[in-house]
């Protein structure tokens, strides 16, 4: 097995020099007692690029509690986009999407109190750091041109746009028990666009809403008309790639 394979830590490989870097760990400065520790990293959900001059190799990551920008080269925290670690509620993050040309971020949260949960959707402009509830869902990917977003809702997969009252309702199944504490909401399914904006591609368990990458089929859904089609079985997490 290759040194890269299902590490779940911040990684790349420099095909020029054909060098891999892995981040196990990071150096932080403790200000209690004006010292540099090691720190080990967690095993993040979710890596996507994010483009930046000063950091050729920043990328955003996250975890349950936490979104940042990381830098890959030097294996340091550049800045902490969401951070739930110390809110007085159980919120945990679940899945984001950037978009580079707006620098705006989707992701979803999921809060945890007294055994009741709720789901909610958040864009986040980097830029001037507002933040706004968009829909109830989670699991986020906007779509190619910028233009929708596909999420995760409570009853399938849903398309909606920036400002409009009534999202389209593409897919209607029930991935997972959003109000059962037996019911995980870790590990549902991400939707993600096909580069043409016309598909968005997905996994499903073949039975329950729980399964392993055997027990679960990779499926495409057309935008424009709902039409489902099974790719193949044995698998999860598709990205589409162009």
């Amino acid at each position: 097995m290759p040194p890269y394979a299902d590490i779940g830590y911040p990684a790349y490989w420099d095909i020029k020099n054909n060098n891999f870097q892995a981040c196990f760990s990071s150096t932080q400065y403790d200000e209690q007692n004006k010292v540099y520790k090691y720190v080990s990293l967690p095993h993040y959900e979710q890596i996507e690029e994010y483009v930046n001059e000063k950091y050729p190799h920043a990328v955003i990551l996250y975890t349950f509690e936490e979104i940042i920008i990381f830098d890959v080269d030097s294996c340091q925290t550049i800045q902490y986009l969401v951070d739930n670690s110390k809110t007085p509620e159980h919120q945990f993050i679940s899945g984001f999407s950037f978009y580079s040309e707006r620098n705006e971020l989707l992701y979803g949260q999921v809060n945890e109190s007294n055994d009741q949960r709720s789901y909610q959707l958040f864009k986040l402009n980097l830029n001037t750091g507002e933040s706004i509830e968009v829909a109830e869902g989670i699991n986020p990917a906007w779509s190619p041109d910028g233009t929708e977003f596909a999420y995760l809702g409570m009853d399938g997969i849903y398309i909606s746009s920036i400002g409009e009252k009534e999202p389209i309702h593409l897919y209607n199944t029930i991935f997972f028990n959003p109000w059962s504490s037996s019911s995980s909401w870790n590990g549902t399914p991400q939707p993600r666009w096909s580069p043409d904006g016309e598909w968005i591609v997905f996994h499903q368990c073949v039975t329950g809403d729980s399964c392993s990458e055997d027990e679960a089929a990779i499926y495409k859904i057309r935008v424009s008309d709902g039409q489902l089609e099974k790719i193949f079985t044995g698998g999860m997490f598709p990205i589409w790639n162009p």
